[in-house]
């Protein structure tokens, strides 16, 4: 027994040491290898469900298809690695799990089930044959033209990595040579000029992903048959850099004359060539668009009294004279002179804005400034102007970067080499480097669709910019910020030359979208709307009649023979659509996650009645580029709401999906699990989950309905469920005009006690499983669901007449959060619409005073109306329901009544108080007395009591005799017999504490 545990022991250290190392050999030497435990790889058969990774909140950062098998990276972020490796190979047609091994920082390389061997002599491939056998690999082929190497591929389900088989067989010392197959990105430089390594800003090697990334957009386009204006202090058109892209026409805005002037200044030279230097001439740089034209305008910058006239002519000479994009690398230098506001020369950029171009207009391109905070004047003035702030190369803000409300997006803007006078090239830095970045991303746009408007060009350049160092900034939705999410200091984020061309390149094209927000401008991602809120489209609504209401109305089982659900669709590309498109609706009970697409399909159900399903799909009639049209389905085949039971019966919560298919425009990013992913990354996808809550006084149920609750992973898994008033939502908020309450029903309420009952902005309601909602984003926190677990929420909103005000309605969202994620994964809103109603006022009656153990009857004010009158103590609890309450006390009470309305649940709320009336002595009869007295007195608040008859004039001095009360008594017989004739006090004592005295006279 002993040298088995000596052995297990040794086993374990084994393979902890084997955990520890990992290495390979090159030329013999072995090479030590970090595991990056933040990515893998695997491959699987052509039976794999994608969807089984997302329900293990694994992403899928690529997946390739070959010989009906995939091959695809998954990312585990922080998760713990094993358990995250474990999962992976238990999801159905996983064959195998390969590690990834740190190249950088932050980047990793790959492995596969594939490695190669090098034979010494052909003679040993039978050899390597029966050893690659025993190590459960087998043999594929050789290399081509390479017969010595040869091809080893890992069985499915190998326990071994393909680093670890490689080294295996090259210890054996009979191959010459092993190679781990890893999996390398090369990639080719994208121009042949000498000093393209130092564009960090066109392709940044020490930060990647920290460019402009636009080698892959010079794929698709250079930029030929764009025109860019360089309105700066002239340009060396000499430049051998340069010359080639120079146009034919250029302008002096100092003198309004041509041709353009250059006063040997670099700043001009240097903006040229980043926006347009000639590329592939084995010469220095090459800029943006290399195969636009550069039109000079040129203005010596120094002030004159006529200045901003002269720029102001030359902005609008440019327009006039063909430039697609004009660049303007100034402003008014704030500390260095005074501020310049000039109508003329606003006038002249709004011209061209709006009338360049043949009425498409001109995209006007500023640079916020160098100044920071305060942005520059003229770039500043205008919404549609484009401003663009600086970056380092770290994907930092440039601390100098002038930044605010009218920043749109940042470039490049430190040590950025270009072109300057005499052919010559040098670095400078500012907001002036970073501005001509993004005329040439404009220039590339436009030449892949010409008919692009200038808004269009700006909107797809914001909309495409990266949110680089997210760890250092917070981008965030705005309302004035239509385009994604936005940050002060860096606009949309860096901008991204390949994208934007890309999103250029499907405008010509039909696409066909679906608002999820009335700033939706179709583009996808639609990052730029709230991530939490996406399903409360603007382009689905309920009508209850065949009409041409716009407002939604909630879903209805019982009333009208139907249900119309209209879907507004809208063509924003550039080209009609066909006949062939059209749009499924589906729906689902309404929940706080509803996934893709089990929950809608009608597989997932509840009380063995299906959850969700298909409404029906209709043709999409053919629509012209910029045309809406509104396709109306009926539904009268509602589910019938108390089928799911009882607890449902009159809920109207149903939610709705409109997804438009179509072979023309088909969903850009693959549909997955999670449907707030798909509805974020797809235009074609919208979606409703909202209920229209009425409180009126025909509405003969509590304000209120349920939803769905539920965990869609096989595993234990946390959430919270939150509950927050939306951001547009002014005045007092729902939750201090109404008493809004949370009951759970048994799952959902066990699962929130299963993580502890934690909670913030709640408390302990009044029945048996509530919650009240006392301020903003309330949370129960941590609600621990078993694997697929499914609970039920209902939500009632009580208005209180005392805290009503003139406002019309509320918005109120809840939402589902993953605890471990961080992300939120589904949700519903509630819109309550109010009407004016004849307040009431719950009045339960004066303060009143009593005995003890008196029996008294309170009396609630009749509200006139048919009500509910509940009495409460002050620890919430429940004593009397009815409007007369009849009582005795023993100790002093604070009372609520509660008064309910029963025809649309507003209340309202009074206190009393019910005190016990103090001790006292009452009364002495008969006095004078001379055989006996009877004592009367209220000992209301004390535990003992006693009569002290003391003498103060006839009798013994200090011979005073006590008598002991009954306190739940009031009066006292006393004989007087044994006293002499005199005066005496008779005192009241209780809890040894003098109450009251009276005189007493003794006379025999």
């Amino acid at each position: 027994m002993r040298k088995i545990t000596i052995l297990i022991v040794f086993l374990f250290l084994g393979l902890v040491t084997k955990a520890q190392e990992h290495f390979y050999y090159y030329k013999g030497e072995k090479i030590p290898l970090t595991l990056n435990k933040e990515r893998v790889n695997f491959r699987a058969s052509s039976d794999f469900d994608r969807t089984e990774l997302e329900r293990n909140n694994l992403k899928i950062n690529y997946l390739s298809e070959d010989d009906a098998a995939y091959f695809g990276e998954v990312e585990i972020g922080t998760k713990d690695y094993q358990q995250s490796i474990d999962n992976i190979r238990n999801i159905k047609g996983v064959l195998n799990v390969f590690p990834h091994f740190a190249k950088t920082e932050t980047n990793s390389i790959g492995t596969s089930d594939i490695f190669y061997i090098k034979l010494k002599n052909i003679k040993d491939l039978s050899l390597l044959e029966r050893d690659a056998e025993v190590l459960g690999c087998k043999i594929v082929n050789a290399i081509p033209n390479m017969p010595l190497w040869i091809i080893v591929k890992l069985d499915d389900n190998a326990k071994m990595t393909s680093v670890e088989a490689a080294n295996k067989l090259f210890e054996k010392g009979v191959y010459a040579e092993m190679d781990p197959a890893f999996m390398f990105d090369f990639k080719p430089n994208c121009t042949n000029d000498s000093d393209f390594s130092s564009l960090w800003g066109l392709k940044n090697n020490t930060y990647p992903g920290m460019d402009i990334n636009v080698c892959p957009a010079w794929n698709i386009t250079t930029g030929a048959g764009i025109k860019i204006a360089i309105l700066d202090q002239g340009i060396d058109t000499n430049h051998l850099d340069l010359s080639g892209n120079i146009h034919s026409v250029s302008y002096d805005a100092k003198s309004g004359t041509s041709p353009s002037v250059f006063g040997n200044e670099e700043h001009g030279t240097h903006v040229a060539g980043i926006a347009g230097a000639i590329k592939d001439n084995n010469l220095q740089v090459t800029g943006v668009a290399p195969s636009a034209k550069l039109i000079p305008v040129s203005h010596s910058m120094y002030i004159s009294t006529t200045i901003s006239a002269e720029l102001a002519d030359g902005i609008a000479w440019a327009w006039q004279n063909g430039a697609d994009v004009i660049n303007n690398s100034w402003g008014d230098q704030g500390i260095y002179y005074n501020k310049l506001y000039s109508p003329a020369l606003e006038n002249a950029i709004e011209d061209a804005m709006a009338l360049g171009r043949n009425g498409k207009g001109t995209v006007v391109v500023f640079a916020s400034g160098n100044n920071a905070p305060p942005m520059e004047y003229p770039g500043n003035f205008h919404d549609d102007i484009l401003t663009v702030g600086a970056m380092q190369k770290d994907g930092k803000w440039r601390t100098s970067s002038s930044f605010g409300d009218k920043l749109d997006v940042v470039a490049p803007g430190e040590n950025i080499l270009s072109t300057i006078p005499y052919n010559e090239i040098d670095s400078l830095s500012g907001t002036s480097m970073a501005a001509p970045h993004v005329s040439g991303i404009a220039a590339l746009v436009l030449s892949v669709n010409p008919d692009l408007t200038g808004k269009e060009v700006r909107d797809i350049i914001e909309s495409t910019a990266k949110k680089v160092r997210t760890d250092e900034y917070t981008y965030t939705v705005k309302p004035t910020r239509p385009n994604g999410t936005w940050y002060e200091r860096m606009g949309y984020g860096l901008v991204d030359a390949y994208a934007a061309v890309q999103k250029a390149q499907e405008t010509l094209k039909q696409d066909l979208y679906i608002r999820i927000s009335p700033f939706d401008g179709g583009y996808e991602p639609r990052t730029y709307v709230s991530y939490t809120w996406l399903w409360d489209s603007p382009d689905i609504w309920n009508r209850r009649f065949n009409d041409n209401g716009t407002t939604h109305q909630n879903v209805e089982y019982l009333g009208p023979p139907h249900n119309y659900i209209n879907i507004r669709i809208t063509n924003r590309g550039k080209v009609p659509s066909t006949v062939q498109d059209s749009v499924r609706l589906h729906w689902a009970k309404a929940g706080t996650t509803q996934d893709w697409d089990m929950y809608w399909n009608g597989n997932l159900k509840y009380n063995n009645i299906p959850l969700g399903g298909v409404v029906a799909t209709k043709a999409i009639p053919v629509l012209q580029p910029g045309q809406s049209t509104v396709v109306k389905i009926p539904w009268s085949n509602v589910p019938n709401p108390i089928s799911y039971g009882q607890i449902f019966e009159n809920s109207q919560s149903f939610s709705l999906l409109a997804r438009i298919i179509s072979e023309d425009d088909p969903m850009t990013f693959p549909e997955g699990f999670n449907l707030m992913t798909n509805v974020k990354n797809n235009n074609n996808i919208g979606w409703k989950n909202v209920t229209v809550l009425f409180a009126r006084l025909y509405h003969l149920v509590p304000i209120g309905d349920v939803i769905i609750v539920r965990n869609p992973v096989d595993r234990i898994k946390l959430y919270d469920i939150g509950f927050k008033i939306d951001a547009e939502d002014v005045g007092k908020p729902v939750f201090q005009e109404a008493e809004v309450a949370l009951t759970l029903d048994p799952v959902l309420y066990e699962a929130w006690e299963r993580g502890g009952k934690q909670s913030y902005n709640v408390r302990e309601g009044k029945q048996t499983n509530e919650v009240i909602v006392t301020g903003d984003n309330a949370k129960l926190k941590n609600v621990t669901f078993l694997p697929e677990e499914m609970g039920v929420l209902s939500l009632s909103f009580n208005f209180l007449t005392q805290e009503i005000t003139p406002k019309e309605s509320h918005l109120y969202h809840i939402y589902q959060e993953d605890v471990e994620e961080s992300e939120v994964i589904g949700g519903t809103s509630f819109l309550i619409e109010k009407t004016e109603r004849e307040l009431f006022n719950a009045n339960a009656g004066n303060d009143i005073a009593v005995n003890k153990n008196e029996v008294i009857t309170l009396s609630a004010d009749d509200i006139g109306e048919t009500a509910v009158y509940n009495w409460y103590d002050e620890d919430r609890n429940l004593l009397h329901e009815g409007k007369n309450y009849q009582i005795a006390l023993d100790s002093n009470k604070k009372l609520t009544l509660e008064v309910i309305a029963s025809v649309d649940g507003y209340k309202d709320y009074d206190e009393v108080s019910v005190t016990l009336k103090p001790n006292m002595l009452k009364a002495i009869a008969p006095n004078p007395a001379s055989s006996s007295i009877t004592v009367s007195y209220v000992v209301n608040n004390a535990d003992s009591a006693y009569i002290s008859v003391v003498p103060v004039y006839g009798g013994v001095p200090g011979n005073e005799t006590n008598y002991v009360l009954n306190i739940d008594e009031q009066q006292m017989q006393i004989d007087l017999l044994g006293y002499a004739n005199g005066v005496y006090k008779v005192i009241l004592y209780c809890n040894g504490n003098l109450v009251s005295s009276e005189n007493l006279i003794i006379n025999h």
